[in-house]
């Protein structure tokens, strides 16, 4: 059994909330540039400040979802819970010991930022979806079908499924996480298991190389230095100003699973998904980036996947969502719900969770907001 062991990880420098070193290794490859001072104005409302805004429900509606948020965080799992309701923040609720400045990490809820991080390259016509993956290593072989549709679906056929147990020697999957020194290297370098789009499959390679492949692309374009690409052309201009991320000993950002931020931050970025990519007036993304989310991968048989690393939550939950519902979510109970028939955004973090508890409390914000 391969574990990442103590000596292995290293708290963060810079924007870096933490990164995995190889076993015996001393100092990162790559430092990054220290966070810059926060610019969210104090007193204002969410999003551009931290402020509630609920004046457009009945006083009775927001103490109703604030009692359902509160048995969410009074569970003994979980620790932040967060309603926003046409763009405003209705609701917070955090379990003691848990403030509101805290960052939670959205383990495989980052996988969804992959998936806009690559999207905002799409946007910017730097990136196109249909188009063979700009990877070098694969010019020459068969994995030069592999197009960033694919990876963002979670059909690339690469190499990597996850092995019978977590963190075992030789398992690609959670492998990225327990010290290599370069996740790109060793992600590019999977052989296929199946020919690109034929089959979708639950795997770290794809979110990985997706958000590797936009930090390359946007830095070759001049658009930020590789370290800066995330904040640069994602967290800054939505003021998540609290995200740290984690990245290997090379500097490549283990986006895969290692993205800590505020459940307020959280919220930002599902209101952003929710507002198809528009935010304070302008487009950061293709326009009809949301539908793109909520269609189905076409080589899922199962119907649970959408693109850009989201899932779907109405087959997830078992019919027990709204049909159009995106969700992000990660180990231990990470969700965020984006519902765009009801203008609702929830986020749950926490430690572990009780799925029946969560999903019934969405159902009745959803309820409650559409009167």
């Amino acid at each position: 059994m391969r574990t990442a062991s103590l000596s292995a990880l290293r708290c963060g420098t810079g924007r870096y909330g933490l990164q995995v070193l190889p076993p015996g290794a001393a100092e990162p490859l790559v430092r990054a540039p220290e966070p810059e001072v926060s610019q969210r104005e104090i007193g204002r409302p969410w999003p551009l400040g931290d402020e509630p805004d609920a004046g457009h429900l009945p006083a009775g509606a927001v103490s109703r979802i604030r009692a359902l948020l509160d048995r969410l965080t009074s569970d003994g799992l979980g620790r932040a819970a967060v309603v926003a309701h046409r763009g405003k923040l209705v609701a917070e609720s955090y379990a003691p010991g848990f403030p509101r400045e805290m960052r939670h990490n959205g383990w495989s809820a980052t996988k969804s930022v992959a998936g806009v991080l690559a999207g905002r390259l799409v946007h910017e016509g730097l990136l196109e979806l249909d188009r063979p993956a700009p990877v070098p290593e694969w010019a020459h072989d068969a994995r030069s079908g592999i197009t960033l549709r694919h990876l963002l679906a979670m059909s690339s056929g690469l190499d990597c499924p996850p092995g019978a147990t977590a963190w075992a020697h030789g398992d690609r999957h959670f492998g990225v996480y327990a010290g290599p020194d370069d996740v790109w290297r060793d992600m590019s370098g999977l052989g296929l298991l199946a020919p690109p789009g034929a089959r979708c499959a639950y795997q770290n390679s794809d979110p990985l190389l997706s958000a590797g492949i936009a930090v390359r692309v946007a830095a070759a374009a001049g658009l930020a230095e590789p370290v800066d690409v995330p904040w640069r052309l994602l967290f800054d201009p939505l003021g998540m100003d609290s995200v740290l991320l984690g990245s290997d000993a090379a500097g490549n950002f283990l986006l895969s699973g290692v993205c800590l931020a505020t459940a307020l931050d959280w919220a930002r970025f599902g209101q952003f998904v929710l507002d198809d990519g528009v935010w304070q007036g302008g487009r950061l993304l293709p326009e009809g980036w949301l539908d793109y989310i909520l269609t189905p991968a076409e080589a899922d048989d199962e119907g649970i996947y959408g693109g850009g690393f989201c899932w779907l939550g109405r087959p997830v939950y078992e019919g027990g969502m709204p049909e159009r519902t995106a969700l992000a979510s990660g180990m231990y109970g990470q969700r965020l719900f984006v519902l765009p028939e009801h203008e609702l955004v929830v986020v749950r973090l926490g430690q572990g969770d009780d799925e029946e508890l969560l999903a019934a409390a969405v159902r009745e914000v959803a309820r409650i907001v559409a009167g």
